[in-house]
């Protein structure tokens, strides 16, 4: 082979033998570039301007994975990473054979413990955090939410179908041990994904779940492959059938089905790719990235082609948000363009009124997913609380962890609701929404302090979202003395009631490793100690308190051993914004 890098625009990781042979029956061999210890090829393209290589590994696992992404990286220069493969289930919405793609990996790996506890082995878990770029997952949610693609959407869903009958003609009695666990229709998961170990505990999945409630899948390679691309800055994405429950019933199912939910679970995925390579958005980041290899300029994913309108508005909603969180939080205007505020978490202020419902009530829960279960939400604050960006960070955050639906937030002052005035089909926002005519986007009003005392104000509100039933509400207020009135209009308005908590450990881990750019093992281990510090002291910091602070307040910050040495700490920070500002 000659000395000179050759370029590959998607490299593909394939772990295991079944998996090569069903990738292989989506691309088809061309060229063998097989090199020392491992395979390959090259394979046929979606598209002309696209070149497709895969490298299959030697065995399972994350460090196998380590060493192939690391072999192949130093031969050639790469545009995109997919880890493909097949996975184990653990959100209950999954059904076999479903794609999970990853918005993070959470490694557990590297820094999980087993110990001795009350009723026998008892395992804690602390996870590295490996993100996806979030414009990257929009595009890759385009393929099943941009009507624009409606016809290469058909052609997947099709495509999934032919997968289906084939199997069941071919092995018809197997495949009848699994049918009624099989979609009828083609369905794709965003969110996060565990890179740890084979699974088949239903102990050690609830243990899994109490890290992150959304967690949808667990495999074997993708944190070694996120690992190494993050080192060499090369966007990964990691793109998984479903192919058991990671339950104590997943031998059964493999021994009663002869792997027959393994071959369509991995023969979808590579159907999934081959048809995410024939959209537009995807071949124009491949280009991207293929001009900005020979750059060492930063390169916006989104920048030097002529944009998709959706595209383009989320550019001007993210450039927005991050103009008003620069001028809220005045530390944030030195940080870099990718930077974003850690978003805490909320925890419910009332017991459900169902008992059934009411097991584990009053957990911590993320932003994400309390807007992904209710249409209205609202967030009390402490009247003292001091964060004036709350709802943009808020924003932000709603628009950071986008998947498989589109959520735009339309943040709204409470000094802007008013009777007769007030109408959300007259907001900016909203007028750009309604332009795109994309079924799959859904509006989030995040409304900033409003006037729950106002009746007449309220009664505008109550009216405009009563009259918009497909958009969500999210209020941000501060706590009041009229309590009764409060109380009265969140249950006519229909709003969950949500307090403020803290911030979670992977909140910010992604935080350090992005902001600060220290790897993900370095931040979730001071993640640990920023959030050991708080709890120690009893003391909750909010959003704005990170937007200024510097490395080296990060280290005093961490290594705080008194509560008034960090209250001097918080007020020192605060100090080094007025010292820029004047």
């Amino acid at each position: 082979m000659s000395n000179e890098r050759k370029h590959i625009d998607v490299l593909i990781i394939v772990p295991l033998e079944e998996e090569l042979e069903c990738i292989f029956g989506v691309f088809e061999f061309e060229e063998d570039f097989s090199e020392e210890v491992f395979q390959i090829s090259r394979v046929k393209s979606p598209a002309n301007d696209v070149s497709v290589f895969l490298i299959k590994l030697n065995e399972m696992g994350n460090l196998a994975a380590r060493e192939a992404c690391q072999f192949i990286l130093e031969r050639f220069s790469v545009g995109l990473i997919v880890c493909y493969g097949i996975a184990g289930g653990i959100n209950k919405d999954l059904k076999l054979a479903d794609i999970c793609v990853s918005q993070r990996i959470l490694d557990l790996s590297e820094q999980s413990k087993i110990k001795d506890g009350e009723e026998g082995l008892a395992i804690s878990l602390s996870p590295r955090v490996f993100n996806t770029d979030g414009t990257l997952c929009t595009r890759f949610a385009f393929l099943t939410q941009n009507p624009k693609f409606e016809l290469l959407k058909h052609e997947w869903e099709d495509a999934y179908i032919e997968t289906i009958l084939d199997i069941e003609d071919r092995f018809p009695v197997e495949f009848e041990t699994i049918k009624g666990s099989i979609r009828e229709r083609a369905k794709v998961f965003f969110g996060p994904i565990v890179s740890f170990a084979v699974v088949a505990s239903d102990k050690f999945v609830d243990t899994i779940k109490s890290i992150d409630r959304n967690i949808l899948a667990i495999e074997l390679e993708s944190a070694g492959v996120y690992e190494i691309a993050n080192r060499k800055g090369i966007p990964t994405i990691t793109v998984r059938g479903i192919s058991d429950f990671s339950d104590s019933k997943k031998t059964e199912l493999e021994q009663q089905s002869k792997n027959t939910a393994r071959r369509i679970a991995a023969t979808n995925a590579a159907k999934y790719i081959w048809h995410q390579l024939k959209s537009p958005m995807i071949r124009s980041f491949l280009i991207d990235q293929k001009i900005g290899d020979s750059s060492d300029s930063e390169r916006d994913l989104f920048n030097g082609h002529p944009q998709d309108p959706m595209e383009e508005f989320l550019n001007q909603l993210s450039d927005e948000i991050d103009f008003q969180l620069k001028e809220r939080c005045k530390g944030y205007a030195h940080k870099k363009r990718q930077s974003f505020l850690p978003t805490p978490r909320v925890v419910r202020m009332d017991p459900p009124s169902d008992p059934d419902y009411s097991a584990g009530w009053d957990d911590l829960r993320e932003l994400s997913e309390i807007i992904e279960e209710y249409q209205r939400v609202a967030i009390s604050l402490e009247s003292t609380y001091p964060d004036q960006g709350l709802p943009w960070v808020i924003a932000d955050n709603i628009l950071r962890t986008n998947g498989d639906r589109t959520y735009i937030p339309i943040v709204v002052s409470g000094d802007q609701i008013s009777p007769n005035r007030f109408k959300l089909t007259k907001l900016e926002g909203m007028k750009q929404i309604e332009g795109l005519n994309n079924a799959s986007i859904v509006p989030v009003v995040v409304v900033d302090e409003p006037q729950l005392r106002s009746k007449s104000r309220m009664n505008a509100l109550i009216q405009e979202a009563n009259a918009h039933r497909s958009a969500k509400f999210v209020l941000v207020t501060k706590k009041y003395s009229a309590l009764l009135d409060t109380n009265n209009f969140l249950e006519e308005f229909e709003a969950e009631k949500f307090g403020i908590a803290n911030f979670s450990l992977i909140e910010f881990s992604d935080f350090l490793a992005i902001n600060f750019e220290y790897e993900a093992s370095q931040a979730a281990v001071l993640a640990t100690q920023l959030n050991q510090t708080f709890e120690q002291f009893n003391m909750r910091a909010h959003p704005a308190y990170f937007a200024g602070i510097s490395p080296e307040m990060l280290s005093r910050l961490i290594g705080a051993n008194r509560r008034g040495e960090l209250i001097q700490l918080a007020v020192d920070a605060a100090l080094m914004v007025t010292v820029e500002l004047e």
